[in-house]
C-alpha cells in the first residue's frame, strides 16, 4: 500500500479541531456527506478520505484494518475532532476512530454488508456491462485472509471478461481492449473489494457512537449493526434520496450547535 493515500480538504476551518468524512465521491455529481459538512459546520475544518477511490489506484486486496492502519499514518497530522462515517464506510470508520482516538464517532445510514450485498453488486456492475450468467461462487471460510484475496482475484477475472468481451465487440484492438481493461475495471474492481473487506472486518470497536443517523428504510434492530445501543436519529426519508434531502443538512447543523461534531 501506499505510503500516502489522499486527504482531501473540503473546507479551511480557525483552528478548532478537525472533522474527518469517510465517504464516497461519486461520478454522477450528486451531493456527498463531505459536502454537507462542508456547508453546515461553519467555521470547521473538514476532512475526507474516499476508501474507494484509493483502491481504484491500488492492485489486490486490502482488508479494512489495513486500510485503517494506512489511513492512521497520514490522519496523524491533522488533530482529528470528530469522525463521521457515510454508508458502507461504517466498518472502516469505526477502525480508523479506534486509531485516532477523535473526541466524537457518528454513522450516518450505515450499512454493513453481507455476502450477498457483494454478490448483488456484482450482479448490477456486470447487468450494466451486458453480460449475464454465473460470477464467481464465493468462499465459505471468509474469516482466512487467503480465501479473500482469491476471491477477489474471481471477482477482478470476472469484471475483466466482461469488460474485454464489450470493448473488443466495439471494434478495439486487443492491445487497446488491455488499456481500457485496466482503466475502467480499476474502480469496479475497488468498490466490490471494498464490499468485500467490509463484510469481512472484525465485528465492531469498542468505540463509543455519539449519534447514529438512519433512515426509515434502515431503522430496524439490524441498523445500528455493531454500535446498536449507540443515540439513534431516525430520518423520514428513504436512503437513497438521505444526501439530496434538506433534513438531513438540519440535522447536521442541529449536532454542530449541539457541540457533537
Amino acid at each position: 500500500m501506499p505510503d500516502s493515500w489522499k486527504v482531501e480538504t473540503l473546507s479551511a476551518g480557525d483552528g478548532a479541531g478537525a472533522i474527518l468524512v469517510i465517504d464516497f465521491v461519486r461520478f454522477s455529481g450528486d451531493r456527498t456527506l463531505g459536502d454537507l459538512l462542508a456547508q453546515h459546520a461553519p467555521g470547521r475544518t473538514v476532512l475526507r478520505i474516499d476508501a474507494v477511490a484509493d483502491l481504484a489506484e491500488e492492485a489486490g486486496f486490502v482488508s479494512v484494518p489495513d486500510l485503517a492502519d494506512a489511513y492512521h499514518k497520514v490522519l496523524a497530522p491533522y488533530g482529528i475532532q470528530t469522525i463521521l462515517g457515510y454508508c458502507s464506510a461504517a466498518a472502516l470508520t469505526l477502525e480508523v476512530a479506534a486509531r485516532c482516538n477523535p473526541a466524537r464517532t457518528l454513522l450516518v445510514a450505515p450499512m454493513w454488508p453481507t455476502r450477498e450485498d457483494v454478490a448483488a453488486a456484482l450482479e448490477e456492475i456486470r447487468q450494466g456491462l451486458g453480460q449475464s450468467g454465473p460470477g464467481p461462487e464465493p468462499s465459505t471460510a471468509v474469516e482466512a485472509p487467503v480465501d479473500l484475496a482469491l476471491e477477489y482475484a474471481a471477482i477482478h477475472e470476472t469484471i475483466a471478461a466482461d469488460l474485454r468481451r464489450v470493448i473488443t465487440q466495439n471494434g478495439f484492438s486487443p492491445t487497446e481492449a488491455e488499456i481500457l481493461v485496466q482503466q475502467m475495471g480499476a474502480r469496479y474492481d475497488a468498490w466490490l473489494g471494498f464490499l468485500l473487506a467490509a463484510h469481512a472486518a472484525p465485528p465492531g470497536r469498542n468505540v463509543p457512537v455519539a449519534r447514529v443517523v438512519t433512515t426509515r428504510d434502515l431503522a430496524g434492530p439490524t441498523g445500528a449493526g455493531p454500535v446498536g445501543g449507540a443515540p439513534l436519529v431516525i430520518l423520514d426519508i428513504d436512503r437513497p434520496d438521505l444526501l439530496n434531502d434538506d433534513r438531513l443538512g438540519a440535522q447536521l447543523r442541529e449536532f454542530a450547535s449541539a457541540g457533537l461534531l
